[in-house]
This record gives structure tokens, sequence and C-alpha cells, in this order.
């Protein structure tokens, strides 16, 4: 397995900041990205989403062959077993949770709306509704009180139907940023929803640092405020560490980051886009999904909602060996890599993702089946 260390250090002193590098703020795989295809100026070209129109195009069960929007499966999940032979690969059901910062950053004034948080809350009021039909969603919001709290009686578990609870806790915009404590209670919950159908995944939105870490030094970390108390330190590294646990349970996290200027923000979003395992390849050597506008952040819903079913697969079988597998979509064979192929997802649950070339074809042509041929010893 190819490794690579992505991260810097940050310093703060005497009103400034610098970012160095350091040796290991995480270590990550390099089989984790997501990349896209350029265009032949050297740009990103979302893979695809933009040119071919996949944006604005709503879900359609018609073309979406293998998904019915079917319901989770309820009974007790084990691992699947290896079966030898060729099977159509299922579209699994997501059950998906938004991590949605309401932080008191949030009150900034935004692009095309009076703050973050109405810009967040308009944008989630517009695209949400495309997503209900398709999936189980749920939300919780940091803080969920004064400054570091996370109260769970906030936290609205995934189902259908729910919208109007799924808001209702969404658009704040006071207290500080429990980022990593939030993640890691929604990631708890998310491992009690594990199902033979189901594709379970977080959407991480902020537009700040991660703070609330009282086992910090303020005297040694980078803090923002001038009288820097512990929970005022940047919490880069817990933050990335739980996000990365939550993965390892099959659980990846999507990044999208609000206006994120602080030239030393992007570099920890990127990180945590990293370790959550969808990671981008952008032009401009971004890996989070950015959204300078309320708009912006609406676009990346939508191909957020796209990406969740129209490249996640579930294999009935799963083979005892990484060799015992072909993927095939429309006859046609995928490679195993985790830049423009497939990759396991959650193998015990035989849940497997299309990354960049080949999401990025199956987006434009989601009416192709995928089947999995299984050898087992």
């Amino acid at each position: 397995m190819t490794q690579r260390v992505l991260g810097l250090t940050l310093l703060m002193a005497c009103g400034r900041t610098d970012l160095v590098p350091t040796p290991a703020m995480f270590v990550l795989d390099a089989g984790t990205s997501d990349a896209g295809p350029r265009d032949d100026a050297g740009r990103r070209d979302d893979a695809g989403l933009r040119d071919a129109g996949i944006d604005t195009s709503p879900i359609d069960a018609g073309r979406d062959a293998g998904f019915d929007g079917g319901q989770v499966d309820p009974g007790p999940w084990s691992p699947k077993r290896c079966i030898p032979g060729r099977s159509a690969l299922i579209r699994p059901v997501p059950v998906v949770v938004l991590v949605v910062d309401g932080s008191g950053s949030m009150a900034e004034p935004f692009t095309d709306a009076p703050t973050k948080a109405d810009a967040v809350r308009g944008a989630l009021q517009n695209v949400l509704p495309s997503w209900d039909p398709w999936m189980e969603l749920g939300s919780i919001a940091f803080p969920s009180g004064n400054e570091c709290d996370v109260i769970t009686a906030g936290y609205v578990p995934p189902a259908r139907g729910q919208l109007e609870k799924v808001l209702r806790y969404l658009g704040g915009s006071s207290g500080d940023s429990p980022t990593a404590e939030t993640l890691s209670y929604a990631g708890q919950q998310l491992a009690l929803r594990r199902a033979s159908n189901t594709a379970r995944q977080l959407v991480l939105v902020t537009d700040g640092f991660p703070t609330c870490n009282n086992r910090l030094d303020p005297t040694r970390c980078r803090c923002e405020k001038r009288n820097c108390l512990p929970k005022d330190c940047l919490d880069h590294v817990r933050t990335g560490a739980r996000i990365a646990d939550v993965a390892s349970q099959g659980i990846p996290t999507w990044v999208i980051g609000l206006d994120t200027a602080d030239a030393g923000l992007g570099p920890v979003l990127n990180a945590f886009a990293e370790v959550g395992g969808h990671a981008r390849t952008m032009a401009d050597g971004r890996r989070y999904l950015r959204a300078g506008s309320g708009q912006a952040f609406g676009e990346h819903l939508t191909e957020v909602r796209d990406r969740m079913l129209r490249c996640s697969f579930i294999t009935p079988s799963v083979p005892a060996r990484d060799d015992g597998i072909d993927v095939l979509v429309g006859g046609a064979p995928v490679s195993r890599d985790a830049v423009n192929g497939w990759s396991w997802v959650d193998r015990e649950n035989g849940e497997l993702a299309l990354r960049g070339l080949a999401c990025a074809s199956q987006l434009v042509n989601p009416a192709r089946v995928g089947e999995a041929v299984v050898r087992c010893p």
C-alpha cells in the first residue's frame, strides 16, 4: 500500500501565523482520493458533472437501474459470505447525516445571503427535497448549546419524510466548534445503522477551524483569540483522527468548506477530505468541496447526492481474497483503483464505490448495470 503524508503545522505567535511542513499530521492512504479528469488547460472538470449537465438533472428511477428507493433492511446484520459466480450489483439505500457548523462565525455576511447560516439553510431548503425520496436523511448541528456543548437531543436520526425535523436545528450562529465530538457522535449513531443494503455517509459543512479540546496547551497551539483558553486552540489532529476512525468503519465523510479564504484552513480541510475517503483533485490543489456562495453550496449538495445514488453499489457476495472479484459496469471491466476505478467502502458488507473517471462515466450513463464476478477458494 502506498502511503503519503499530508499536513501543515500551524504556528501563531505575536500576531503572526506561519505554515510550516510537518512530518505527519495525518498518514494518508493514497487510495482515498476521488480524482476527476482535467480539461485541455489542465483544470479539473469536476469529473464530468458540469460538462455532462448532471448538476441540474433530476434523479430518475427509470434511468438508475437497480435502485428502487427501497427501505433499509431491518434485519440483524452479518458479514456477507463468498458465493462464487456472477451477480448483479445492488444500489444501496444511502443513510446520511448532515453535520452542520452553527458556530459564531456563521453569522458573518456571505456572498448571496445576509449570513453564512442563511445561505446554508436556504440551500438545504432548496436541495434536500430532491434527496428525501431516495435516502434516509438526518442531521446534527454544532454547537448544540453554549460554546462547546454537544447536546444529543438535537440529533435527528436518519429517516425519510422528515425534512422539517432535519432543518429544525440547523441555521444557528453562536458558540465555538466542537467538530470532533459532533462527528464522533454522528459516526457512532450511523455505526448502529449498518444493514445489508445501506451505504452510510456523513456530510460535514463548516466555515472554520475545529476547536473545543480542553486538553490542548494554549501557549503552544494555534489560537485565533488574544486571550487564548485551551478550548480555543485549533483541534485539527483530534478531528482528523475521528474522521479517519469513522471512515475505517465503512462510513466516509464528505467535506464542504464555506468561503474558506483563510490560508491555514484549506490544508486542514484538505486533510479531513483525505482521511474521510471523499477527497477530490482540483486544479489549485484543493481536496475538499469549497463553496464561496449559497448557490455553490447547493451545487455541491447536488453533486454529493448524485455520487451517493449513482456511484455506490453493494455486491451480494464478498470474496475472501483481494483478487477474487471482478467488477463490471455496462459489461465493461472496471479496475480496482481508488483514483479512477472502484474501491471498497465497507468490504464486510460488500459496499464499493466508483471513483474519479469511473464515477464520471456512470453519472453520464446512470442506467448502466453493475455486475460482480466472484471467485471463492
